[in-house]
């Protein structure tokens, strides 16, 4: 009864949020690559809805399996209608539905192992993981297809990936982090800083070598196992 209690929420949650991007992006006429973030981004703070609302990490699981479920099944058959590609802007056939399951496995997994079995006081690092990843992916493709002009010709780096772009994605995701874990209080403003200058680099150097839409996986789980590392760390220092 619980999940479903939550699960109600969270679809609230998204109808509301998905409304007013529709709206915005009619109104104002966004890019598509702007609404793909803002979809990006909507799914990353859906973290917040199910880890505050739910008692225990099994509910927060339940739930998110209950709406994955769901979700594929619903975008399937909206794929059939023109109104769902002109707004969700798909480069490739069954591009959104797929993320959506590779993210929300990816949170469950993140659920699982920084809730189920590492404890309550560890669930903080599954927002850190989303946030640094839904802020940092949307900086790192606005800032670099609008005004990257330097790419980085290394190997294994994806070849339009760009200097400004990746620097975007540091900034942003350190700010990312750094918010996060004052909210939370997972440790004091200073180890803070120091947690989001170490682990903004990381997960920018994983979204370089992250390819075909694999970084929706790779950047929040790199992100998580990092902070993970760096909190554990600076708990012997008393951080």
């Amino acid at each position: 009864m619980e999940v479903l209690k939550v699960f109600f929420y969270l679809v609230v949650y998204y109808i509301a949020a998905l409304a007013f991007f529709a709206l915005l992006a009619k109104l104002f006429k966004l890019p598509s690559e702007v609404v793909r973030k803002a979809f990006h981004l909507t799914f990353a703070f859906s973290v917040y809805v199910i880890i505050n609302l739910s008692q225990n990490w099994q509910i927060a699981v339940g739930v998110s399996t209950l709406f994955i479920a769901i979700a594929y099944l619903a975008l399937s058959f909206l794929e059939r209608f023109n109104i769902y590609q002109g707004f969700l802007a798909e480069r490739s056939d069954g591009e959104i539905k797929n993320s959506l399951f590779l993210a929300n496995f990816m949170m469950i997994a993140l659920f699982i192992v920084f809730w189920g079995l590492l404890g309550q006081k560890w669930k903080v690092i599954t927002p850190i993981a989303l946030m640094a990843w839904g802020f940092g992916d949307a900086a790192a493709a606005l800032v670099g297809k609008s005004i990257g002009k330097r790419k980085l010709n290394l190997p294994g780096v994806d070849k339009n990936k760009t200097l400004e772009g990746t620097l975007a994605m540091i900034i942003t995701t350190a700010l990312a982090v750094f918010l996060t874990s004052l909210i939370y209080k997972a440790l004091s403003w200073q180890f803070s800083l120091v947690l989001a200058l170490i682990v903004a680099p990381v997960a920018a150097g994983v979204e370089l070598i992250s390819h075909k839409g694999i970084d929706t996986v790779t950047v929040p789980l790199s992100t998580a196992a990092s902070a993970f590392l760096v909190i554990f760390l600076m708990g012997l220092f008393g951080g």
